[in-house]
């Protein structure tokens, strides 16, 4: 069963940033890249848990800030690395507000 929770409006999240989501013990990062596209991700890097929220986006990648790490914001997978992957959360988008699927 889908559980939609309300996150906070697409202005909130800056081209080519993030903003850190709390739900529960939850830590998820809202991205939004260039063409104003949002992935969710689990807000750690698999490598050395790096905030990913703190790194840089390029495409559909994200940069971790402590070893720049590729992750793949549509994916969760690490690119070029150990095969080692985020969880990727479910969102939608709806009048302006991000909804996550948790």
């Amino acid at each position: 069963m889908k559980s939609w929770i309300k996150v906070t409006s697409l202005d909130n999240i800056p081209t080519m940033g993030a903003r850190k989501v709390l739900i529960d013990d939850l830590e998820i990062g809202i991205f939004k890249n260039s063409k104003k596209e949002v992935f969710a991700l689990e807000n750690r890097c698999p490598h050395k848990d790096g905030v990913l929220t703190e790194g840089m986006i390029h495409g559909n990648t994200v940069t971790c800030p402590l070893h720049n790490w590729d992750i793949d914001m549509e994916t969760g997978m690490a690119i070029d690395e150990e095969a080692d992957c985020v969880t990727r959360y479910e969102l939608k988008v709806e009048d302006n507000i991000v909804y996550l699927n948790i």
